[in-house]
């Protein structure tokens, strides 16, 4: 993190095939606090539960960010620069089966 105090917004989005726009799913939001500036983290959250209906052909889309005006008040500041990768990265998603009729 760049300071103490610190924001981490995660939305979910369906992402359709031919160019057409991504249709946000869910979100969630997480506000870390007594961080060590400079130091590594490692960050869990929990998306607001939503059941949906991912089509064929259409792909999970995560994106990360510090703020997230439209759902929740940012934390001022310099924010979180956010690293993901080395295969320690993983969206964790509940699936179930679709009922054939």
């Amino acid at each position: 993190p760049l300071q103490e105090r610190v924001q981490i917004n995660a939305l979910l989005y369906d992402v359709p095939p031919a160019g057409r726009p991504p249709r946000l799913i869910t979100y969630g939001t997480a506000t870390l606090e007594g961080l060590e500036p400079g130091g590594e983290n490692a960050v869990s959250l929990e998306l607001v539960a939503a059941d949906y209906l991912l089509e064929a052909g259409h792909r999970f889309r995560l994106t990360l960010a510090g703020a997230n005006p439209s759902f929740v008040l940012p934390v001022p500041g310099k924010g979180a620069r956010v690293v993901y990768g080395d295969g320690r990265s993983f969206l964790e998603l509940p699936l179930r089966e679709v009922a054939q009729d």
